[in-house]
């Protein structure tokens, strides 16, 4: 949609905007240094070579990496090193550089900074010019110009493709949730949508008789009242499930006793499993303490033992086992039956989510239960997966990471 789309394209042109500028000051900085050094270190040639005296510059014997020219007042002009000017023009050259001494002169293929100054030689008065042959630095700041804006597009392209991966999976979760919520709205309109319109028809053919007495239509008023309660429990699932699930909910931990609070929740199942003619069999390790939310935890053994009791036929079996190993607590529910496919194992997690096996059993899930055992056990750092035969059996086991006790025996 063009909202994530929108938010997709901030998220890659912010920190590569950012990243960019940051770039461009760094290797702009880079520059400015080199090539105020490489320039430092020219002029401080120039002026060393200025200090000595004329004699000694044009000698022969003295290298130097400057070159001396003097030029009488006569015009006659002397240098210290003829091949140097040759193909020049030296004498336009010496009047660009009595127009402006302290430039870097560009003059043909060649860059040069120079120095000047009146001096005098053989007792005759002279002005004396010093040359530095510039061009090499001139190159090599230009190599690096290249090089720096090479490394600069290489660099902002690599950040704009790890921005675009970036923002795409940082866009994904918004995306996905904005779905969620999509489906939420659709499955719980459909889900609503027919005890409704039952209600409604019931209200409407009591209202169509109102000479009858609430006895009479007793069977219309009942059907309307089941249908409201139902809706009543999806609404208090969907708000239950939205607060498990929403972003930085926190439960309230205590030290709680998952043996005894397994115990109790198994006796409170005895009589309706019982008129099933189940067999229920428990397997619990005993005082298993961990930190959790006694509540909220009681409500995740309900769901597995009610889903658990709803689609064992008569004269099946559940098994409840509450383990306590080194690193981690396991809580299992197994019961007999059909069995579910490796698919349905999948899926059966996701909210409004019903199987073809859960269809036929119960016509008043609506397929939430399993979504908010899921969102308990999330909240509590755990994990929670489904196995089946495909046959047989299905079971919901439970992983919990251990973690210190405050009041563990």
């Amino acid at each position: 949609m063009n909202m994530f789309r929108d938010a997709q394209l901030k998220f890659m042109l912010i920190p590569l905007v950012v990243c960019a500028t940051l770039l461009c000051v760094v290797f702009s900085a880079i520059f400015a240094i080199a090539s105020t050094t490489s320039l430092k270190s020219a002029r401080d040639y120039v002026t060393d070579a200025q200090s000595v005296s004329t004699e000694k510059a044009m000698s022969s014997g003295y290298q130097f990496r400057c070159i001396t020219v003097i030029e009488f007042f006569d015009g006659q002009v002397l240098t210290s090193k003829d091949d140097f000017f040759a193909g020049i023009d030296l004498p336009k050259l010496l009047d660009e550089i009595q127009d402006d001494p302290n430039k870097v002169l560009k003059h043909g293929d060649l860059s040069l900074v120079v120095g000047y100054k009146s001096d005098t030689y053989n007792e005759y008065p002279i002005a004396r010019y010093t040359i530095y042959d510039y061009s090499s630095e001139r190159a090599t700041l230009t190599n690096l110009t290249v090089t720096l804006v090479v490394v600069y597009i290489i660099t902002v392209l690599i950040i704009g493709l790890l921005s675009y991966l970036f923002s795409a999976s940082a866009v994904e979760p918004m995306n996905i949730a904005f779905k969620k919520q999509q489906e939420l709205i659709a499955n719980a309109s459909h889900e609503l949508k027919t005890p409704l319109t039952i209600a409604l028809t019931n209200i409407d053919l009591v209202a169509s008789e109102p000479k009858q007495t609430v006895l009479e239509n007793k069977k219309w008023l009942d059907s309307a009242t089941y249908q409201l309660k139902r809706m009543n429990s999806l609404v208090l699932q969907m708000l239950e499930l939205s607060r498990l699930e929403m972003k930085g909910n926190q439960l309230h931990h205590d030290d709680v006793n998952l043996s005894d609070l397994a115990t109790g929740t198994l006796l409170s199942f005895e009589a309706s499993i019982y008129e099933k003619n189940i067999l229920l069999t428990a397997d619990i390790a005993q005082d298993v303490h961990y930190e959790c939310d006694k509540i909220e935890v009681e409500k995740l053994m309900t769901i597995l033992l009610d889903n658990a009791k709803k689609y064992t036929p008569e004269e099946g079996e559940i098994t409840f086992t509450l383990q306590s190993l080194p690193k981690s607590i396991k809580m299992r529910v197994t019961n007999s039956g059909g069995g579910l496919s490796k698919e349905e194992c999948e899926n059966v997690f996701e909210r409004f989510y019903k199987s073809d096996h859960s269809h036929k059993e119960s016509g008043n899930s609506f397929g939430l239960g399993l979504s908010i055992a899921k969102s308990v056990v999330t909240s509590l750092g755990g994990s929670i997966r489904c196995m089946s035969d495909g046959m047989s059996w299905t079971a919901f086991e439970i992983t919990l990471p251990v973690k210190p006790s405050k009041n563990a025996k």
